[in-house]
């Protein structure tokens, strides 16, 4: 069903200003049982199509911290996200080993050096990774436009590249000695960092794209 050019140029503003789809398809629902009964009258009686966008997306951005605030949220907190993930993981790593040292009797059992490389490996990509997922489940409810998690996700994933993480498996010292740095990168295990991570927040905001145009066609 075709909708009135008063309701298109409606919906174009409002994908265009990033209201979620549910929200946006009962919105448009709603206008176009009214744009309909109005006929040509539409526009006169409703208001103009991007000033009636503009106020519907304000009002819903004014209910989410991500909405009124998307530069703390999508630039600021993301790094300091990155960093708190970072420890977690160490400290969760640090904790592993101990208890694997314990249960097969000390750091140079193979299960345990086992453990060890790959729990390490993981800590420059599960942090960001984490990040980047929180930060698309928060950018579904914003309001705001695609660019601000796209911003997020490049972000996070140059800041991934700068990870680097190692430590001495036959070390009797707690967890290995285990260390994480941010330095330069300088290899293709931290190339593959933020390949990874940039790919995955990529690939999410393709999934937005296709949803959003999904959603909306059936309007």
């Amino acid at each position: 069903m075709r909708a009135a050019p008063w309701l298109e140029r409606v919906r174009a503003e409002v994908v265009r200003r990033g209201l979620p789809p549910a929200y946006a398809d009962r919105l448009l629902t709603e206008l176009y049982d009214h744009a309909e009964e109005l006929g040509d009258q539409a526009e006169r009686r409703l208001g103009d199509p991007e000033e009636l966008a503009r106020l519907a997306v304000s009002a819903y951005r004014s209910g989410y911290f991500a909405g009124r605030h998307p530069l703390a949220t999508f630039v600021v907190m993301p790094v300091l996200a990155v960093f708190a993930g970072l420890v977690i993981h160490a400290v969760a790593v640090v904790a592993l080993l101990e208890w694997l040292a314990g249960a097969f009797g000390g750091t140079d059992h193979p299960a345990v050096v086992l453990a060890a490389v790959a729990s390490v490996r993981l800590i420059g990509y599960v942090s960001p990774l984490a990040v980047v997922a929180a930060g698309w489940a928060v950018y579904q409810g914003s309001g705001r436009p695609l660019g601000w998690f796209l911003a997020l996700a490049l972000q996070v994933a140059g800041f991934a590249a700068l990870i680097v993480t190692g430590f001495d498996p036959l070390s009797p010292t707690s967890g290995g000695n285990l260390y994480v740095e941010l330095i330069p990168p300088d290899g293709l295990h931290r190339a593959a960092q933020a390949a990874v991570t940039g790919a995955v927040g990529l690939s999410l905001a393709v999934l937005d794209r296709v949803r959003r145009a999904r959603a909306f066609a059936a309007v």
